[in-house]
């Protein structure tokens, strides 16, 4: 599948400095993020979740600190490879996961935008593994019968506060990129 628009070869420079500015303040004026950010994003459009295996979060103690919006902005740009997924899904005590993990299997989507966790809930460890190893994940299609089903995009999960696992172990922090 591809963009429903033409490609134009010219860039203009103004408008690219500004964006790459808006991006730069919200990576904190720091050049080594902006860089690890746009590295990230650019990775996650190839569609070859198995390569990392990593989930994206990215964590600020407030609003309107930009957390979501250039992920948004793509989001209207790239509307075939990025969009939002339920955010329950990584919640351990989640009984439909079946249905919202549905986003992340044999479709288009490169991108998956999770935002807004609640902050009393754990995430679940061991789909978080799954899901950031970007391989196949066996996914109830009715009750008692599941299929194996190719992972075909990687996680960005938003939020105010610092998640809680129901169990922590090398193998998760491996896997948590804070971007």
């Amino acid at each position: 599948k591809t963009l429903p628009f033409d490609y134009e070869p010219n860039i203009n420079q103004e408008n690219r400095e500004w964006i790459l500015n808006q991006l730069l303040k919200i990576c904190n004026m720091n050049h080594k993020h902006l860089e690890y950010y746009l590295s990230v994003i650019s990775f996650c459009l190839l569609g070859v979740p198995e390569m990392q295996q990593e989930i994206y979060c990215l964590i600020g103690q407030g609003a309107s600190n930009g957390k979501t919006i250039a992920l948004e902005a793509l989001m209207n740009i790239f509307k075939i490879y990025i969009t939002k997924g339920e955010t329950k899904l990584f919640e351990s005590d989640c009984n439909k996961k079946h249905k919202y993990l549905t986003t992340f299997i044999n479709n288009t989507y490169r991108i998956i935008i999770c935002n807004e966790f609640d902050d009393k809930k754990k995430i679940d460890s061991k789909l978080f593994k799954e899901v950031a190893d970007g391989l196949t994940i066996d996914n109830e299609v009715m009750f008692g019968t599941t299929s194996c089903k190719k992972i075909t995009a990687k996680a960005f999960i938003i939020s105010n506060y610092t998640f809680k696992f129901d169990k922590e172990d090398e193998g998760m922090s491996r896997r948590y990129k804070h971007v």
